[in-house]
């Protein structure tokens, strides 16, 4: 039974087009060697001449890789030479570290106390040992439940007592006569809220303003 297949032309493009390209010469290597392999997986033949490693020797001393115009052979043989390299560099650093570590056990038993005690500590902050490492120590100190409530207690107390009491005034019913309303309209706000200034406050509400 054939499968029909219907495509979904409302999905938008993405704003960028352009391939994505691993930046690295030691990547791309790498991930060009992971392409050949599999096709030799799947039952292709390659083959390494002379040619593919001189070619991998001009590459692996340039770092200029284009996949696209080497052949299999070269990146196959690349990818060789990268790895024993790989591996030679850190067999060096093996070499190098254990060279540097004996020179310091053997300054240990130096005459001079200061070259012993300068030995002895480089030897501490080897990687792996550590006895000097710089510490940082963070203590968090959490009161009880009781003392913050006591605390919360004080603090709102504060602001009790500092309140201004606020004396209420009648609000007029449903009853209130149009000569009550008149009185109500007349009332001058920024009075009864002290906005106003001592000089208005003591002038007459009816008087003319300068």
């Amino acid at each position: 039974m054939p499968i029909l297949i219907t495509p979904d032309t409302d999905i938008p493009l993405p704003f960028n087009l352009t391939p994505e390209e691993v930046e690295g010469f030691r990547e791309r290597a790498k991930a060009a060697c992971a392409s050949i392999q599999e096709l030799i997986k799947g039952g292709a033949e390659v083959e390494v001449t002379d040619e593919d490693s001189t070619k991998a020797h001009e590459v692996a001393t340039t770092e200029k890789l284009d996949p696209k115009k080497e052949s299999a052979g070269t990146i196959l043989k690349l990818e060789a030479l990268l790895t024993h390299y790989d591996h030679e560099f850190l067999e060096a650093n093996r070499r190098i570290t254990n060279l540097v570590t004996n020179k310091l056990i053997e300054e240990t038993d130096n005459d001079d106390p200061k070259v012993r005690l300068k030995a002895l500590e480089l030897l501490g902050k080897r990687k792996g040992v550590n006895l000097f490492s710089e510490q940082i120590e963070v203590t968090i100190k959490q009161k009880p439940v009781n003392e913050i409530e006591d605390e919360l207690s004080r603090l709102l107390q504060r602001y009790i007592d500092d309140a201004i009491p606020v004396e209420a005034k009648e609000v007029p019913d449903a009853t209130t006569t149009k000569k009550d309303e008149l009185d109500l309209l007349t009332i001058d706000l920024d009075a009864e809220l002290g906005l106003k200034g001592e000089e208005d406050a003591e002038r007459p509400a009816d008087s003319p303003e300068k």
